[in-house]
């Protein structure tokens, strides 16, 4: 599993409004984001210039592995 570096987590957590223990959560596939917190994750990443095909899966998102996908990989962190 790939986590995101501290600082990158303690940006994101800040910037989706979400505790470091949501985060945790969804990185280790124990919950799933709510439906706004995957609207907050798709504006975070679209400003961060992450690739349409990855804002397209957050938005197409149904299953839980898609979005634990999307969040092992560091694919919204800084580039």
């Amino acid at each position: 599993m790939v986590v995101l570096p501290a600082n990158t987590q303690e940006q994101l957590t800040h910037e989706l409004n979400i505790s470091f223990t949501t985060l945790n959560r969804w990185e280790n596939s124990h919950t799933t984001p709510s439906r706004l917190a995957r609207m907050r994750l798709i504006e975070y990443c679209t400003g961060k210039g992450v690739s349409d095909e990855i804002v397209a899966a957050l938005k197409r998102f149904s299953e839980k592995e898609e979005i634990t996908y999307v969040l092992q990989n560091g694919e919204c962190g800084e580039r």
